[in-house]
């Protein structure tokens, strides 16, 4: 590959990882939002059957990120 081949492909991965934090810490603030919502209104009994796909979709979401940067792109 040419070099500014790849310094187009740095540039746009460095871009945009701000926007991928900022997307995984608004998921992991409504989590975290729901689940003490849920505790103050409905009592800890019912807080997994609430957030159980908020936290699934955050949890894939934050795997995805891990995946993404361990990968060696070529």
């Amino acid at each position: 590959m040419s070099s500014s081949f790849n310094k187009l492909l740095h540039f746009s991965a460095s871009h945009c990882r701000p926007t991928m934090a900022t997307f995984l810490s608004l998921l992991r603030f409504q989590v975290l939002f729901l689940t003490l919502k849920t505790l103050k209104e409905s009592g800890h009994a019912h807080v997994y059957s609430n957030i159980q796909k908020p936290l699934l979709f955050a949890q894939t979401a934050a795997f995805l990120e891990v995946w993404q940067n361990s990968c060696v792109w070529f």
